[in-house]
Parts: structure tokens; C-alpha cells; sequence
């Protein structure tokens, strides 16, 4: 029986061209392919990761998300509504691509976070016919997360038996609309997209993606859930009645789960059409113009750029964009650049950072020469993808000499000049609003509130615990005397939690004369469920790899991992440098620590484990980095000219086959490049060619070895006996295109499926016969496309005894004879 996972490599050669238009697409409401996306509200924990086509699949329990490490972890789950999320029908077919296994499995869940795994044993054709989307359908997962799962005993024989894989609660039945008007807890961890109207201005939409801590505020700002151009959502259609007969479809998309970036190639195989015949390539070399550049606005476009504040040890790069987009740089002693930059945390158009901080950057050395290149990117691409401005160049600027101490002359006596009387404020001053908590764990909660006056000397927090009595539990010292403006964001920590329960919080601000009237009141409940503190933490430097070891001891096995913090011993802020997943309970933990460290610095670290909370702080451990070896003077280095030299492709050749599963021509044009560049393919009936192919399929990655075919996956229709005209197109990192000359390929005349075979063929014979019979079966029998071998092995064989099953022939034993070849003939002839 032909079983599914043969038809599985006819349907992944043609992965990566389908092009269908799907009710929902992730890019309607701001998401992408491969994102990870979960409901707002805290009453479902439920993790999904999305797919092209608009599927989505759930992570069952929370150890198989922790394989996917590359994912980013919890942080970096887009927060949506209930709807959008329910937009995405649950799909529940794997299958275990690191391994290159073709079979399909169906998950059947058992209890709350557990299921098994059961082999979907069909033929391609009545997977399809059961369900025509069954292939955009399938996820691939790993061998971790394959592996996890226990393997049922008996196979499903249909696509209807795969059981529904998805959790439904009765909370998920209250619409969003009314869970936000009964104030249902948000979640405080990970990312969300929302619509923006900036105030004043509130036509210039802008859809924006902000840390889950942030959503209250700009939700009470009248901010909306979600893109700003989104469909509205609704709920996955009831499929409608399946004919019965479906045509097999040409293509397979499979969304892939890259393991790690090591492996992830593999799962995504990319077919070469079997070449019976290398034609001989003619070139007539035709001089390259170069078009006029013109440029895509919806791509980030940098300018202005400048450096300000320029100090001794820091200084501010600032740039803008004309739309919104997201900004980092890199930076170094020279040109190499060999350090990056922090990253806007939004999509923004006035782009600004402080370089060497001693946060997100170390501080910077005196007198000292520094390079810099700026980047905006935006979800349609790079700035230098606009095709405007180009590239941004590599700039510079010199931190100033550290102050050296001068003699400072006696000062001439001044009276003291009579005291200005401190004025007193005429009235009381206005409420503080918007009141709301910002992040909270079993130890501490902070609370956020807008302030109204200009006036007030302190803000009084009052807090209750459990509907109890309100009672101050801490003040905030106004900014009377320095403030100029209203509405600023002023926050409180309250750190003296006195155990699991409803808090309720409320401000008021005062001056001389009295306190204004409260703010709205804000609730956090604080329940016993966090993970307990790490301890045992140590910090060992590598002086020779300059790296520090962070090790500690994992006391909780509900977390769902730790954050690694560290600072300048000195200063009073954490600076969060990673994210460990690790949920087993007496773990020794370990993680080294390499980001940006400065060398004769001392520096302290503590570690938190998180779920919903975090825990308190480990023990805090300090360590020193070696002292920087004196350096060697240097001369001023010569500016490195701008590359113009573009790739040079060679040799150039191209491979011209007939598939006869797709009825047509293809073509794969092959070369290389001396460099890293990109790979485009020009071609038409003339030398003028018409037709472009886009980026290759691997997006923006440059490599030295191209090919691009040309066939029907892909939208390009050859035809029978027609010369066509092509070149190659490469660009490398700096945007220096070379276009080979003119060249020329010829199809030859279509073959037809009968052929005079004039031996018998059985197992161990080899030749072109062999080869026409294979694809002969191709079209008859659903052999292989991809096994063209011209050798008669055990598949061939299988597809000979289909063959003569489907004309009759007796017996059927595989055997290719004059009984068999007479049989198909005489069809043929019919």
C-alpha cells in the first residue's frame, strides 16, 4: 500500500513557492510566522505558536516548551485577545523533522497536559480527500519533544479519527469586551500588540508592540487591543462537506520548530529536478545598466543622524525614520564593530541612545577615537532593504580627555545676598490618576499613577489588605520646586508585603494646605504559589575566554525559569542579562555570562526564579575581571575605504529537465560568487528579458553557491521546444551588484507516457529503460518523482506490482514482461 510518508517528499518539493490566500493570515493582526501567541488574561496559561497558513498548535505542558530554548521563552509570547487567538484554528498533526521522519502523527490528549502520539497510516490521496488543508496542517517538532510523548500502539487508518487537539474553558466563553469591563486580571509577562492613538493627534494610528507591564496604562489612555488595520475576528468556520474526490495538491507547506540553528536547515528539504540532459549553454555577453533606484516607504528610511552629549566616558547616538520601526547600532574602536547595541523596546520614529551608560553599555574610554553604524528595521525589512538612501555608512566621533584637576584661585569675597521668601502654594493640589500595578511578585508590588499638579510637596500611598482598614504604608517626595510640566508617570514599590492576599492601593497628593482627594483604587492579589529563591550562587571570572560563571542551586519545581541580574557594583539599578529555563527541583544551575563585560570592573549578581511571580533575590555574589593590560600605543588608524568591488560570479550553468508530475519544463540556473551575496534569477523570451525572480527563499541570507529554479512550483510556466534568455543577479553585504551577461537555454519536445521497451526488467536492472519506466510510473502509479534512479530496486518493484493490479495483469509479481508490456500497450492504445 502507498503510504503517506512516500507522498510526503513529493509534497515537500514544492514547500517553499505555494502561494494561497487564506481567510486569516498572522500579518492581519500584526504576527508573523513562528510566533508564539497567548490570550491576555491570566485565567488561561495556554502558549500556541502560529503557522503561514493560519493554524496554530498548543504547547501541551510547559517541559515541551522548554524545548524550544531559541523561542526566547515566555517573554517573548505575543499577548492577544481570546478572539484573535481563536481565529487560528488548533491543529494537532506533528511530525519529527530532525530526524527526517515522514510519517504524520495525530495527538490524542489525555487529561490536562498530557497526550500520546498516534501514526496517521493513509495514502496521500485520502488524507486529502478527507481533508484538503490536511498538509498545511502539520508542524515539525524534535526529537525532544517527539521523543516526550508516548507512542500509541495502534495507528489511525483516517484523517477523520485524528482526535481534536485543543483545551476549551468555560472563562474562554466570556468575550474580551466584557472580561476587560469586570477588570479580569491581565498578564504582566511578554508582548503586546496594540493600536496607539497618539494624543493630540488621535487619526495618525500607529500599531505598536509593548511590554505586557505597559497594556493598563494605554488601555486607560484609550489605546485598543491589537493591530490597528486588523480584521475583525471570528470564529473558526465549521469546514463544509468534503467531495469524493479531491485532486492531490501540488504543494506541502510545513511550518518548521528549528530545534536549534544547527539542525533547522535540514527540515526544510529543497528539491533539484532530475536532469536527463545537460544542454549546452550559449552566451552573448550584453552590457549591465543599472535601473533608476526607487524605493518601498513602507521600509524604514534612516535620517539625521548625529552625536550630542559627547563626554569623557559617553555619548548619544540619534537618528530618525520616517515610519515607525524598531533601532539599534553597533559600535567599537574600529571599524570591525564588534559590539552591539541595545534595541528600542518599540516601533518608533525618533530613535536615541545613551552609549556607555554603564547599563546597557559599558562606559567609554577618554580621548579615544570610536566607530558607529546605525540600524532601523520594521516588519517589512532593513533600512537598506528600502532600495533608497542604501546602506547607512560607519561614522565616528571622539570621547573627550578626562578633566584634569586646575588651581583655582582664591575667591573674592561676595555678600551674602538676601533670602528670596519660599513661596506658598495657593491651593491644594489636583488628584493623582490612572492608578495601576505594574508588576508584582510574593515580595513586593509596584504601582504606577499619573501626576496632575505642579504643586505638591508629597504623594501619600495608602494601602488595605484583605478589605481591612486603609492605613499609609509609604510617601513620595514631590518635585515642587523642579517640575515644569503635568502628567509625568511617577511609581512606588511597596516592599513590605505581609503575606498571600487582596491588596488595594490608593494616592493622594498633598502640599502645606491639605491633600487632594484620592486617586481610583487599584487591586493586586498576591497568592503562595511562587517559586522559591535560588541560593547557593557563586560567580567565577574566565580570564581567558572573558566570561563570567554564574552558578547556583534550583530549590523550587514550579518555576518556569530564572533571571540572571547584574550591575556595577556602585550602582543601585539591575541590569537583567539572561533568561535560564530549568524547572527540575535540587539542580545545580549553571550559566556564563559574556554580554558586554568591561575589564577591571567589579561586578555584583543575583538570581530570581519566576512564574507568575518572581522569588526573592539569591545571596548577591561580587567578582572582579582582570586588569586591563597597559596598552601598546597605536597610531591613529587609517579609515578603511567603503567596499565597491561587486562579487564575480562564475562558472554559470544550467540544468533543463521534464518532470512528468508536473507535466512541464523546469530549469535550475546554478553559480558562484567569490563572496557572500544575494541570488536572483532575469529571464523572458528575449534578451529583454520580463521576468524577475524574488529573493531567493531563504529571505536575506548571502551565500557563495546559487541556484534558483524555474518551474511551475514557483509560478513559471516553460514550455515545449522554446529557447528562453536568462542572466544571474548577485549583491553582496554592500549592496555592490553584479549581472552576468546574456545566456540561453532550450527545452526539448515534451515526452510522451507510452515508450517502446524492448527487454524485460526485473530487480538489479539498471539503464535508461529503467528510467522511462520509472516515470512512467510516476504518473500512473504515484511513484516517487524525486527516485528517478534508472535502478530496478525494491520501490521500483512495489510500483510494478500496483501497475499491474491496475491493468489486471496476472500474476502481479513486480516483474516488467512482454505480459505486462502488452497489457499497457493495449491501454494506451484505447
Amino acid at each position: 500500500m502507498h503510504k503517506l510518508w512516500f507522498f510526503f517528499g513529493l509534497f515537500l518539493a514544492v514547500f517553499f513557492s505555494f502561494s494561497v490566500v487564506f481567510a486569516v493570515q498572522p500579518s492581519d493582526y500584526g504576527l508573523k510566522e513562528g510566533d508564539l501567541i497567548s490570550a491576555i488574561f491570566s485565567d488561561d496559561p495556554d502558549v500556541y505558536i502560529i503557522n503561514e497558513q493560519g493554524y496554530k498548535r498548543v504547547f501541551l505542558n510547559p517541559e515541551i516548551f522548554n524545548f524550544y530554548e531559541h523561542l526566547g521563552g515566555f517573554f517573548n509570547v505575543k499577548l492577544v485577545t481570546q478572539e484573535v487567538r481563536d481565529s487560528f484554528p488548533t491543529s494537532g498533526l506533528f511530525r519529527n523533522c530532525e530526524d527526517n521522519d515522514e510519517k504524520v502523527y495525530g495527538v490524542d490528549i489525555e487529561g490536562e497536559d498530557e497526550g500520546q502520539l498516534r501514526w496517521v497510516d493513509t495514502t496521500g490521496e485520502q488524507a486529502v480527500a478527507d481533508d484538503p488543508d490536511f498538509f498545511k496542517k502539520v508542524f515539525c517538532i524534535n526529537k525532544k519533544e517527539f521523543n516526550w510523548y508516548p507512542k500509541a500502539q495502534t495507528a489511525l487508518t483516517t484523517v477523520k479519527e485524528v482526535p481534536k487537539y485543543e483545551r476549551i474553558k468555560e472563562a474562554e466563553a466570556i468575550s474580551t469586551e466584557k472580561k476587560l469591563e469586570v477588570k479580569t486580571e491581565l498578564k504582566d509577562i511578554g508582548q503586546v500588540v496594540i493600536c496607539h492613538y497618539p494624543p493630540g493627534n488621535p487619526t495618525n494610528l500607529q500599531t505598536l508592540t509593548v511590554n505586557a507591564s505597559a497594556l493598563k496604562a494605554h488601555l486607560d489612555h484609550g489605546d485598543t487591543i491589537g493591530s490597528c488595520f486588523a480584521p475583525t475576528p471570528s470564529p473558526t468556520p465549521v469546514p463544509t462537506p468534503i467531495p469524493t474526490t479531491t485532486p492531490v495538491p501540488t504543494t506541502t507547506p510545513i511550518v518548521t520548530i528549528s530545534p536549534s540553528p544547527t539542525t533547522s536547515a535540514s527540515f526544510s528539504p529543497i528539491p533539484v529536478p532530475t536532469t536527463t540532459s545537460v544542454p549546452t549553454i550559449s552566451t552573448t555577453p550584453t552590457p549591465t545598466t543599472t535601473p533608476t533606484p526607487t524605493y518601498n516607504v513602507l521600509f524604514p528610511i534612516i535620517s539625521l543622524v548625529s552625536v550630542s552629549s559627547i563626554a569623557s566616558n559617553s555619548a548619544v547616538i540619534s537618528w530618525t525614520t520616517n515610519v515607525p520601526a524598531y533601532g539599534t547600532f553597533s559600535y567599537g574602536p574600529s571599524v570591525v564593530l564588534n559590539a552591539l547595541g541595545p534595541q528600542d523596546i518599540a516601533s518608533i520614529t525618533n530613535h536615541s541612545f545613551t552609549l556607555g551608560d554603564g547599563q546597557t553599555t559599558p562606559r567609554l574610554t577618554a580621548n579615544t577615537l570610536y566607530y558607529f553604524k546605525v540600524f532601523s528595521f520594521n516588519t517589512y525589512g532593513y533600512d537598506s532593504d528600502a532600495g533608497g538612501p542604501g546602506p547607512q555608512p560607519i561614522r565616528n566621533f571622539t570621547t573627550l580627555p578626562a578633566s584634569v584637576p586646575s588651581i583655582t584661585p582664591t575667591p573674592t569675597p561676595t555678600p551674602t545676598p538676601t533670602p528670596t521668601p519660599t513661596s506658598v502654594p495657593t491651593s491644594i493640589p489636583a488628584a493623582p490618576t490612572q492608578l495601576f500595578v505594574s508588576g508584582s511578585s510574593p515580595t513586593y508590588i509596584v504601582i504606577y499613577w499619573v501626576d496632575n499638579s505642579t504643586n505638591e510637596s508629597e504623594f501619600k500611598i495608602e494601602r488595605r489588605f484583605n478589605s481591612g482598614s486603609w492605613s499609609q504604608v509609604g510617601s513620595l517626595v514631590g518635585n515642587t520646586t523642579t517640575k515644569a510640566t503635568t502628567n509625568v508617570n511617577t511609581f512606588y514599590t511597596d516592599d513590605n508585603l505581609v503575606g498571600a492576599g487582596v491588596y488595594d492601593y490608593r494616592v493622594k497628593a498633598c502640599n502645606v494646605l491639605g491633600c487632594s482627594v484620592e486617586s481610583n483604587i487599584i487591586s493586586r492579589t498576591i497568592d503562595s504559589g511562587g517559586p522559591t529563591a535560588p541560593s547557593g550562587l557563586t560567580a567565577t571570572y574566565n580570564a581567558t575566554s572573558n566570561f563570567i560563571n554564574v552558578s547556583w542551586t534550583d530549590n523550587s519545581s514550579g518555576e518556569w525559569g530564572f533571571r540572571v541580574k547584574r550591575r556595577v557594583q556602585g550602582s543601585t539599578s539591575w541590569f537583567g542579562v539572561a533568561s535560564v529555563f530549568n524547572n527540575s527541583t535540587g539542580n545545580f544551575v549553571s550559566f556564563n555570562d559574556s554580554y558586554q563585560l568591561a575589564l577591571n570592573t567589579t561586578y555584583e549578581y543575583v538570581v530570581v526564579s519566576y512564574n507568575t511571580y518572581e522569588s526573592a533575590d539569591s545571596n548577591m555574589v561580587t567578582v572582579t575581571t582582570s586588569v586591563a593590560p597597559t596598552p601598546t600605543p597605536t597610531p591613529t588608524p587609517t579609515p578603511i575605504p567603503p567596499d565597491v568591488t561587486p562579487p564575480v560570479i562564475s562558472p554559470v550553468r544550467v540544468d533543463v529537465a521534464y518532470s512528468t508530475a508536473m507535466v512541464s519544463w523546469t530549469a535550475l540556473p546554478v553559480w558562484l560568487t567569490d563572496e557572500p551575496s544575494t541570488s536572483q534569477v532575469e529571464f523572458g523570451l528575449t534578451s529583454s528579458y520580463g521576468i524577475i525572480t524574488p529573493l531567493d527563499s531563504s529571505g536575506a541570507f548571502l551565500r557563495t553557491v546559487h541556484s534558483i529554479t524555474l518551474s511551475p512550483e514557483y509560478g513559471y510556466n516553460l514550455a515545449s521546444n522554446t529557447t528562453y534568455h536568462f542572466r544571474m543577479i548577485s549583491k553582496d553585504s554592500s549592496y555592490n551588484t553584479a549581472t552576468t551577461g546574456d545566456y540561453t537555454f532550450t527545452t526539448g519536445a515534451a515526452p510522451t507516457s507510452q515508450s517502446n521497451f524492448s527487454r524485460n526488467l526485473t530487480m538489479g536492472s539498471k539503464g535508461d529503460d529503467v528510467k522511462q519506466l520509472q516515470a512512467l510510473l510516476v504518473n500512473e502509479v504515484s511513484y516517487p518523482p524525486n527516485l528517478l534512479t534508472g535502478y530496478f530496486g525494491n520501490i521500483t518493484q512495489e510500483a510494478v506490482k500496483r501497475l499491474q493490479e491496475k491493468y489486471g495483469v496476472k500474476p502481479v509479481s513486480g516483474y516488467f514482461g512482454e505480459i505486462t508490456r502488452g497489457a499497457l500497450r493495449a491501454f494506451i492504445s484505447r
